[in-house]
């Protein structure tokens, strides 16, 4: 098999040649081992070649370069002629992402090898640049276990994953995260694990960028739909959504809250769904129904019901001036009623 004959030259005339040599720093012979696991793994002859390349152009004037030579060992620089010659009917047979099969697993090694990259400590999003033009991006996603809990908003269709942070930062303006923010047209390889102890990822096809959140204490996560799935989001997913955000902020103390209306946008961003709704602000909902305290702010009758899922008393938010006229997402622009009161307010 050819490329079990690839990977025994290159063992046989550098790694085994150096492993074996007194001479040869410790050192160097760790860079060794792992260069060796590396081509090891490779799963096609053009991976091979293309990792020969990439090492001959990094690989001059090292310590180990220099090592080498000096033993009488073969480099990449010297073996790569005759490893040319001997291939060359499949030098151009090399790993691509667009090959990949959705359903199969793949190991991070082997999705590295596709874009010419071979550090498997690099980070969940990895970027496949020519000419410094990103042509496509591959994402591993862990759902449990991680730093961050990506999951499946809809099972293998919509997936929330979060963007690259540094430290507890999250910026759009970070490389990787603005590559898949300005992805329009490229390809965005997503694969998945269902924990870190999985060493390998189930490939998901091809996904695109529909959008990135900000939780409410910082954390930013795209919104990744699966090409040519149904991508739009519900209104009532919004609801939900929103209604999540609402309880986390209530739970929240009011001068938290505070701080964050204060650098918070004052007119809120649309959303398109089967309708366009609003992205309100949940502080905003939760300060205005703090500050009625159980009080309709019109009828100024106490609120008719409890809720049954806390026992708080049921109020709505109303915007006095409303958001599709322009209206504010503030506390000064907006009062907690009671439902007679809101229905009032809509419908006269």
């Amino acid at each position: 098999m050819m490329l079990t004959s690839a990977k025994e030259l290159i063992f046989e005339r550098i790694y085994n040649q150096a492993l074996n040599h007194n001479s040869i720093s410790s050192k160097t012979k760790n860079i060794i081992r792992s260069q060796k696991s590396i081509v090891g793994s490779l799963q096609k002859v053009g991976d091979i070649h293309r990792f020969l390349l990439n090492m001959v152009s990094s690989a001059e004037d090292s310590p180990a370069y220099t090592e080498l030579t000096s033993n009488g060992i073969d480099t990449y620089e010297s073996l790569l002629p005759l490893f040319e010659s001997r291939f060359k009917e499949k030098l151009n047979d090399k790993s691509r992402l667009c090959d990949f099969i959705v359903g199969n697993q793949y190991t991070a090694r082997q999705m590295l090898a596709a874009i010419d990259k071979y550090d498997t400590r690099l980070g969940g999003i990895q970027l496949h640049e020519k000419n410094n033009e990103v042509e496509e991006i591959f994402i591993k996603a862990t759902l449990n276990d991680g730093k961050y809990p990506n999951e499946w908003l809809s099972e293998d269709k919509i997936l929330k994953y979060y963007m690259k942070s540094v430290g507890t930062t999250f910026k759009e303006s970070y490389k990787d995260n603005a590559a898949i923010i300005n992805s329009e047209g490229i390809s965005i390889h997503t694969f998945v694990r269902s924990n870190i102890s999985n060493k390998e990822f189930t490939y998901k096809g091809v996904f695109k960028y529909l959008g990135h959140i900000t939780d409410l204490d910082g954390k930013k996560w795209f919104k990744l739909g699966l090409v040519g799935a149904d991508e739009s989001l519900t209104s009532q997913e919004v609801i939900s959504n929103f209604e999540g955000n609402v309880e986390r902020a209530k739970q929240d103390n009011s001068e938290s809250r505070k701080k964050r209306l204060k650098k918070a946008p004052k007119l809120p961003k649309k959303r398109f769904v089967m309708t366009t709704v609003f992205d309100r602000n949940p502080d905003v909902v939760a300060e205005v129904l703090e500050r009625a305290k159980g009080q309709c702010e019109s009828c100024l009758k106490e609120a008719p019901f409890k809720r049954k899922k806390d026992n708080t008393p049921y109020l709505e938010v109303h915007h006095i001036k409303p958001l599709a006229e322009g209206g504010e997402d503030t506390i000064e622009n907006a009062i907690a009623l009671c439902p007679n009161c809101h229905r009032e307010k809509h419908f006269g």
